[in-house]
């Protein structure tokens, strides 16, 4: 199948750059309080339901609760989502002489394989400050007073490989086979499965309907194929002084996960996963293609 993710209006490398880092702030500021409860349910050995959760979270810290860690999502997000589709874009183009468009589809998966590798740089040193201030507020007295004091409090004491990039290998895995899936299944969706499921409601907006649900079914695969992953490197990233954390491998931890906490341990936290990843990927897709087609 030689359908794209790209749409039909003339594209570049700057327009991917920019179309991908205005919608995933976009995305970042819809998905917020399900990153957060995401994150300590994959913390947590018998997590609680959402609702409970984030019942929680707001009586213990108020209605900022649900939103920590915005500004370091933001500040992430952009050179994040920026790096993706360039890198996607760039990848495409060279395997195919200079027309991403007509990518088949081994190509679109080694493109995004190797996008998910690069942006792994990107985002690991602020998923490990994220992670450590939501643990630290689980602490009777938190040691960090905010986004540069933990970041400045992990360096001093862990310096820049041990600590900002603690977890480096499990993100990258997480990252490979979440992109991999993530890019190509919305890829596929919006030129094959979509299309043909909306086919009988044609006086509906089925171009914008498109894109919002095959950006929810690539936000929703991609999550099914990586949590597991995705627990594993969320606990490494807890930090070394956690005196419960008993997880120091990707596969040590996927091991020690399923023998103590059985195979539902591994999907922690996938319900406001699915949420977020479904809502955001549909937000994110439909402001995406918005901005392709109108810059």
């Amino acid at each position: 199948v030689h359908a794209a993710i790209i749409p039909s209006k003339a594209t570049s490398t700057w327009k991917e750059f920019f179309a991908g880092a205005l919608a995933g702030v976009t995305e970042i500021l819809f998905t917020q309080p399900l990153i957060v409860a995401s994150v300590k349910m994959k913390l947590m050995e018998s997590p609680p339901t959402l609702i409970t959760l984030w019942r929680d979270i707001i009586k213990r810290e108020g209605l900022v609760g649900i939103y920590r860690g915005v500004a370091t999502n933001i500040a992430c997000v952009i050179p994040w989502r920026s790096v993706r589709f360039a890198s996607y874009y760039v990848l495409r183009n060279m395997l195919t002489g200079g027309n991403a468009a007509s990518a088949n589809i081994l190509q679109q998966m080694f493109s995004a394989f190797i996008t998910g590798i690069l942006e792994t740089f990107v985002i690991t040193p602020f998923d490990v400050v994220q992670i450590a201030q939501i643990a630290d507020r689980e602490r009777i007295e938190p040691l960090y007073k905010g986004n540069l004091h933990c970041a400045r409090t992990i360096l001093k004491r862990e310096g820049i490989i041990k600590g900002f990039y603690r977890g480096f290998r499990s993100t990258c895995i997480r990252q490979m086979i979440y992109v991999t899936t993530y890019l190509v299944t919305y890829q596929q969706a919006k030129s094959v499965i979509i299309p043909f499921l909306l086919s009988p409601f044609s006086f509906l907006p089925i171009q914008s309907l498109t894109h919002l649900l095959s950006g929810m079914c690539a936000g929703i695969a991609g999550s099914t194929m990586n949590n597991p992953v995705d627990v594993v490197k969320t606990r490494i990233q807890r930090g070394q002084n956690s005196s419960n954390n008993k997880i120091r491998g990707t596969l040590q931890g996927l091991s020690y996960i399923a023998k103590h906490e059985g195979f539902w341990g591994l999907y922690a936290g996938i319900r406001p996963k699915y949420l977020k990843t479904g809502l955001g990927s549909a937000v994110f897709f439909v402001t995406y293609e918005i901005i392709i087609n109108h810059i």
